[in-house]
């Protein structure tokens, strides 16, 4: 509908990205939630601190990320041309999304759920936000295969166990140092 908007970034620039996100009210707190959630299922330990954790995560894994704020991709300026295609498309997969249903309000429309306890009604709206970004994803994701498979004249869906096919070669990544 629209040009889309799009900027080079550098590794400080994501984390100040991702600092500022996590930030605002609403990601602040579900991160303290759900942090709190898993540690008292002892998924975490106690001293596990889940803001720091994913802004070193996000700053050494994030290839691009769209921007629904300001409407713009973002690429990193250190990656090769043949490297940030892929991540173009997946992006530019996003900024359609955006045209078409604009992402932040329907990412923030689980905020909107209903309840008297305000943290059953915060877990309840996380849960309905990150279902609502895993379809955004997934939708992206696909995109991002089809790209990858468009040499070989072939789509996700023609390619019998692609998506297992993916996860081993995941596996075979090297842990990230956010990881380790």
């Amino acid at each position: 509908r629209t040009p889309v908007k799009r900027k080079l970034v550098s590794r400080d620039e994501v984390e100040q990205f991702i600092s500022k996100r996590l930030d605002e009210d609403e990601d602040s707190k579900r991160i303290e939630r759900s942090e709190l959630v898993l540690k008292k299922f002892g998924l975490l330990p106690r001293d596990f601190k889940m803001r720091a954790f994913a802004i070193k995560l996000l700053r050494e894994q994030v290839a691009g990320f769209y921007d629904p704020k300001e409407k713009t991709i973002n690429l990193l300026d250190w990656l090769d041309t043949d490297t940030q295609r892929p991540v173009l498309v997946h992006e530019l997969t996003h900024a359609l999304q955006d045209q078409q249903i604009d992402l932040e309000k329907f990412l923030k429309d689980a905020d909107a759920l209903d309840g008297k306890d305000p943290f059953n009604k915060g877990v309840r709206s996380d849960e309905a936000s990150m279902a609502r970004s895993a379809v955004t994803e997934g939708q992206a994701m696909i995109v991002l295969f089809d790209y990858g498979l468009q040499p070989y004249g072939r789509k996700t869906v023609e390619v019998p166990g692609f998506v297992d096919l993916m996860r081993q070669q995941l596996a075979l990544q090297k842990d990230s140092g956010a990881m380790k």
